[in-house]
């Protein structure tokens, strides 16, 4: 949940969210969070600037489970 918070509460444009945090870098370059359950790593395909958002669509290169552990639902009382 802390690790959670630190990427999701404060703007990347501030604050290198990396720092600190242990990760590798994947085939194309994404940096992935060792301690995570499962990932994907994607080549980006397109961006579509939509008002203050961009969201990017990826082709996935690369996929892996590393966990079995449950993963972390959303409730927005864990974070305010």
């Amino acid at each position: 949940m802390e690790l959670a918070k630190h990427f999701g509460l404060q703007s990347g444009r501030k604050t290198d969210k990396f720092s600190g945090v242990g990760y590798e870098v994947k085939n194309i370059g994404s940096s992935i969070l060792k301690d995570c359950l499962a990932y994907l790593d994607c080549k980006v395909y397109r961006s579509l600037d939509l008002g203050d958002h961009t969201i990017f669509v990826g082709k996935v290169v690369d996929a892996g489970i590393k966990s079995t552990k449950p993963p972390l639902i959303y409730n927005s009382s864990d974070y305010f």
